[in-house]
């Protein structure tokens, strides 16, 4: 486990180990779970150690949850036959003697998972920009932070104000 990646230095002890075969658990400053292969190039690693090193990144986010006790539903479903699938109902903070009158108890994280495949390794070899990233992120199935935040103002585990903070 190493806290953080910052520098060269450390970046190079990482990617060394995971190439060893260790698995190496650490933290990097970046928007995005895609973000982390420019971040280590930028840091001087060669695009074919980062390709190669990596089996998996991870962005999160932590947002306040809403009290279960007091939070209030506003909106509903869409209407059945209306062509629109979104839902419509989301979760605001009210405030109770459960969560000392801020209609949030707690956090809850927000997460964004990209696993390595052939082609992402091929894009990280080829220096592909960390939009072209993202969009085969998207195109592949990756659930990014914004999907993983809608779903959980949805189920009422946060508010739509408080994940628009977290994910812009």
């Amino acid at each position: 486990m190493i806290g953080e990646i910052r520098d060269q230095p450390t970046a190079r002890i990482a990617v060394q180990a995971g190439l060893t075969g260790h698995l190496v658990i650490s933290t990097l400053h970046c928007g995005r779970a895609t973000g982390v292969f420019a971040r280590l190039i930028q840091m001087g690693i060669e695009p074919y150690l980062v390709a190669s090193s990596i089996r998996a990144a991870l962005a999160q986010r932590l947002v306040r949850r809403l009290c279960p006790t007091c939070r209030a539903q506003r909106g509903e479903e869409a209407a059945a036959g209306s062509g629109n699938t979104a839902p419509r109902r989301w979760y605001e903070p009210v405030g109770c003697a459960d969560c000392d009158g801020l209609g949030y108890h707690g956090r809850i994280g927000l997460f964004e998972l990209i696993e390595m495949d052939e082609k992402l390794r091929h894009m990280i070899l080829a220096q592909a920009s960390e939009t072209e990233l993202q969009q085969y992120a998207a195109e592949s199935g990756t659930r990014n932070l914004a999907d993983d935040a809608a779903d959980k103002v949805t189920a009422g585990w946060t508010s739509r104000e408080e994940v628009m903070g977290a994910i812009e």
